[in-house]
């Protein structure tokens, strides 16, 4: 489904995307994953980059039972990026809540980095995403 205007969708997903986003003894496939990726690209929305404390959960718990998982983003269209192309997101350290703050930045200052843009494997399994990459 192509969207044709800015779309932003912004708060706690409850789901990991990738395994980058979880810290955990537990390794276990993260259940979801998969479905909830395919419904992003399937939607054209883009994971919105952040600054700040990687993961935005904590369950809380003691030695090997704590998770940190990353599961507060935001999405946005590629309309909303060519209107907001700096947008960024702020998370904020886990304080009071198990989940941190996060915060939406129009105007978040992006670094300069000279490594080059990296692909998950996954996306070239995936036909419409290596016809997008190709349009772009």
């Amino acid at each position: 489904m192509a969207l044709n205007h800015p779309l932003l969708i912004m708060g706690d997903f409850n789901q990991v995307e990738f395994e980058r986003d979880k810290l955990s003894t537990n390794k276990r496939a993260i259940s979801g994953a998969y479905d909830f990726n395919i419904w992003r690209v399937s939607n054209e929305l883009v994971d919105i980059p952040f600054k700040g404390p990687r993961f935005t959960w904590c369950n809380n718990r003691k030695g090997d039972k704590r998770v940190y998982e990353r599961i507060d983003r935001a999405l946005g269209s590629k309309e909303w990026f060519s209107l907001f192309p700096n947008t960024g997101i702020k998370h904020y350290p886990i304080q009071i809540s198990d989940h941190a703050p996060i915060e939406l930045d129009l105007n978040l200052v992006k670094n300069v980095s000279k490594k080059p843009y990296k692909m998950d494997a996954w996306v070239f399994a995936h036909e419409e995403c290596t016809d997008i990459m190709r349009e772009a």
